[in-house]
């Protein structure tokens, strides 16, 4: 038996590194079910190359202080080279929240 549970209804799709027990940050897509103020609970969409629908996708927890931030991104990837070039901050979490139609348009 397997337990559905609801989105949340504002910006349910965030997108993020995540640091976990990899060596570098990995690219996250994941719709949210719950937030607390050090968690995340949510379908895990996308985990760096791997794309799961959402029927298919794990319920995963992540903590809020592992969500890697621009100056943890290798200098090759577009989001740290474009923060270099707008002298955005680097300390700036990866973190972007969406609403459910970007998930549509945009893919995971």
């Amino acid at each position: 038996m397997t337990v559905k549970y609801a989105l949340a209804k504002r910006q349910p799709i965030l997108r993020f590194y995540y640091q976990g027990s990899k060596s570098h940050p990995v690219r996250r897509t994941i719709a949210k079910i719950e937030e607390t103020a050090t968690t995340v609970t949510a379908y895990e969409l996308r985990s760096g190359n791997d794309i799961r629908e959402l029927r298919n996708a794990p319920i995963r927890t992540y903590r809020k202080d592992k969500i890697a931030r621009i100056r943890d991104l290798d200098p090759r990837r577009p989001l740290r080279r474009d923060a270099i070039r707008r002298k955005k901050s680097q300390s700036e979490s990866t973190l972007t929240r969406h609403e459910l139609e970007n998930l549509v348009v945009e893919g995971a």
